[in-house]
C-alpha cells in the first residue's frame, strides 16, 4: 500500500480549518515553521510519524484521521469540490473538477 501523502495533507489542512487554527499556530505547536506545515498540506514534504504524533495532538485528532478518508472527510471533500467548481473559470473548474473526482475515487478503492 502507498501512502498518499497529498491526501494526508488535504486532511491536515481540514482538520486545521476546522479547529480554526492557522498555519502558523499550529507551526507553534509542533516547534516548526508556517513554511513546513504549508509543504505538508500541499503534498511536498512527507512528515515523520512523530511529526504526525504532534499535528494530531495538536488538532485533537487520530493519525488514523489523516490517513484514512472517513465519510466526514469525503463530505468536506466534496463540499470543498462544489466551492471550487462554483468559483472558477470554465477550463480551471474541468480541470479542478476532474483531479478532485480523480482523488475521491482513489480514496474509495484504495481503502
Amino acid at each position: 500500500m502507498d501512502i498518499d501523502f497529498i491526501a494526508i495533507g488535504r486532511r491536515i489542512r481540514h482538520f486545521r480549518q476546522k479547529n480554526r487554527i492557522t498555519q502558523e499556530e499550529l507551526a507553534f505547536r509542533i516547534e516548526s515553521t508556517p513554511s513546513y506545515i504549508s509543504n505538508i498540506e500541499c503534498g511536498k514534504k512527507k512528515p515523520s510519524l512523530q511529526k504526525l504524533a504532534q499535528i494530531s495532538e495538536a488538532l485533537g485528532v487520530t493519525i488514523n484521521d489523516f490517513i484514512y478518508a472517513t465519510p466526514s472527510s469525503v463530505a468536506q471533500s466534496l463540499s470543498e469540490l462544489t466551492d471550487l467548481v462554483s468559483s472558477g473559470a470554465d477550463y480551471d473548474r474541468q480541470k479542478i473538477f476532474a483531479q478532485n473526482i480523480s482523488d475521491i475515487i482513489h480514496t474509495f478503492i484504495t481503502q
